[in-house]
Formats: C-alpha cells, sequence, structure tokens
C-alpha cells in the first residue's frame, strides 16, 4: 500500500521502470529508481511512468513526489524539470565523497500533485 512500482514493456522486454516508497507522515512520495533504457529514450516513456506514480501518489492523499539526484548529473536534473520537478535543497552531507573526487552533492527534487 506504501510502495509503488511500475514498469514499461516494449513486448516482453521491461524498457523503464519506477519505484517509489510512500512516507506518509509528511504525505510525500520519495521515487527510489527511475529507469528508461537508452534503446527506448526520448519516446514519452519517463513521462508517462511518472505521470502513472503521480496520479497513483493524488489518489492516495500525497501532496509531493520527490526525487534525489547529484549535482553532477545534469541530464537528470534536465529530465526531471521537463517531467515538472524544480529543486528544493541540497545536502552536501547526503554522500559520504570518500570516493568521489569531484564531492558531489545531494540535489532535492520535488514536484508538487
Amino acid at each position: 500500500k506504501d510502495n509503488f512500482s511500475f514498469g514499461a514493456y516494449d513486448g516482453a522486454l521491461l524498457v523503464g521502470l519506477l519505484i517509489a516508497e510512500a512516507r506518509l507522515w509528511n504525505h510525500s512520495l520519495w521515487v527510489c529508481e527511475f529507469h528508461v533504457a537508452e534503446t527506448h529514450r526520448q519516446r514519452g516513456i519517463g513521462k508517462r511512468l511518472m505521470d502513472c506514480a503521480a496520479e497513483k501518489a493524488k489518489q492516495a492523499g500525497l501532496r509531493i513526489i520527490v526525487c534525489e539526484t547529484q549535482n553532477t548529473n545534469a541530464a537528470a536534473i534536465s529530465v526531471y524539470r521537463k517531467l515538472g520537478f524544480g529543486i528544493d535543497g541540497i545536502d552536501i552531507s547526503y554522500y559520504s565523497n570518500t570516493d568521489y573526487p569531484d564531492g558531489e552533492i545531494a540535489i532535492f527534487m520535488k514536484r508538487r500533485l
């Protein structure tokens, strides 16, 4: 009830997925995994997956969808913006950064429902 998963298929082949967790204490849906196969990008699959998640979140009485990505992942930030998300916060200590010489920063993006 508190978790959602959606898949996009090309025949029997899974080409996209979205897995999210409802956090009922603050009425939010946190996206844990969101991926579209490279061979199937630019076809609206990601938009359909996110729209399905948004609809289920609304039905569950949630108010926002939250995604987290890195400041170095310009492609993800661009996709999330196209899907209606805006940058809502950062966390400079979210990652250990011991294995990242560029010192990644967590970017939190939210889409209001």
